[in-house]
């Protein structure tokens, strides 16, 4: 399809939703699918149309001609095999400033960043000339690169302000969802992650749990709210972005593709409102410790079911403790300061320290909010 044009139906479709989404404070990133376009794509119709007589042959990775859009063997280079996903030729210049030309207009139309849709497929000259370009057009523009291990090479600054942390996700969901790690095996996983970063792109990687690649987080939990639960406050709590796949927060379930991608109910009676409250309430306290962006992470594993994390400093102090266990556990009060109240979980008794309830989560901040 047309880069330019169809991407919201219309473009009078795209400014209002623009304008409609700044008005609440919230920003648009498109996706750059700069490796590939889908087969009705103008440019590849010319070619299948035209063969070595199209202006646009040498726009893609044509082997052979006549061009075959075979679902076994095209015989042109594809994305993942597909054949309905021909390969850009991003080493011709005409493509690059194809591309380049895209980035500017979606740019104007008031877009807020990019994400990079496989980028590891492309040479990373094409994606340096690409953060020129935007970060030349305003620098609060966001970059980030989609990326399945530690991002190191795409986040020193060169390439994208953070990328997608997919071995955050796995630390989590092995932790929690999947019992597959103790807690001292994660708290080690994470501080090994975060020190093979730059400490300055820490705070724009882009934390997630699920995404349209993966099973949705209900069902890696087993649909066990609980795990959900604890898996939400690693999340919320992380350096970094947190990001939510759309459905997720209403326990959306479904394996991975294409199973992750059914359509968002609107029904609000097929909705699991537990899981909505839990997440509305995890943001919450999010939202009201801005601090909780920046790098710092201190993990601690008491033992091989109970991990506490403390976050931040002053009236913006979080503390996390997580209980994979089977058995309600105190933290210990050598982690605690005596001013914690729960901001998330139960209240203690009096008298009595902070309790987190077997196989549960518990915040506690200074305010309790």
């Amino acid at each position: 399809l047309e880069f330019r044009r169809v991407l919201f139906r219309s473009l009078d479709t795209c400014r209002r939703l623009v304008a409609a989404v700044h008005e609440r404070g919230m920003r648009i990133v498109l996706d750059a699918v700069f490796n590939h376009c889908g087969i009705g794509h103008w440019a590849f119709q010319d070619v299948l149309a035209r063969g070595a007589d199209s202006p646009y042959v040498n726009w893609f990775y044509v082997q052979d001609l006549p061009v075959e859009p075979d679902p076994v063997s095209p015989n042109y280079a594809t994305c993942g095999g597909a054949h309905y996903l021909p390969q850009w030729n991003v080493h011709n210049p005409e493509v690059r400033e194809h591309h380049f030309d895209v980035t500017r207009r979606w740019i104007a139309e008031g877009i807020d960043g990019w994400r990079l849709d496989v980028p590891y497929s492309m040479n990373q000259n094409f994606w340096r000339r690409f953060r020129r370009i935007v970060k030349g057009e305003s620098t609060d523009l966001y970059i980030v690169a989609e990326h399945w291990e530690v991002a190191t090479d795409w986040v020193r600054g060169d390439i994208a302000d953070g990328a997608m942390n997919y071995p955050l996700r796995d630390l989590i969901l092995q932790f929690v969802a999947d019992r597959t790690i103790t807690a001292s095996a994660f708290a080690e996983g994470v501080r090994d992650l975060w020190r093979q970063l730059p400490t300055s792109a820490i705070p724009g990687m882009l934390n997630l749990l699920g995404s349209h690649d993966t099973e949705r987080l209900l069902t890696r939990c087993q649909g066990d709210r609980r795990r959900l639960r604890q898996a939400l406050a690693l999340l919320v709590t992380s350096p970094g972005v947190p990001m939510i796949y759309y459905g997720d927060e209403v326990g959306l379930t479904g394996g991975n593709d294409p199973g992750c991608r059914g359509c968002m109910p609107w029904d609000t009676e097929r909705w699991d409102t537990e899981v909505l409250d839990v997440t509305r309430g995890l943001l919450a306290i999010r939202a009201a410790h801005p601090t909780l962006v920046e790098p710092d992470d201190d993990l601690r594993a008491v033992d091989e079911s109970l991990l506490v994390r403390r976050r931040g400093a002053g009236p913006d102090r979080v503390v996390v403790a997580v209980n994979v266990g089977s058995g309600d556990r105190a933290v210990p009060p050598a982690l605690l300061e005596p001013d914690l109240r729960p901001a998330f979980g139960p209240s203690p008794a009096p008298g009595e320290p902070p309790t987190v309830r077997a196989n549960d989560v518990l915040i506690l901040t200074p305010s309790g909010r």
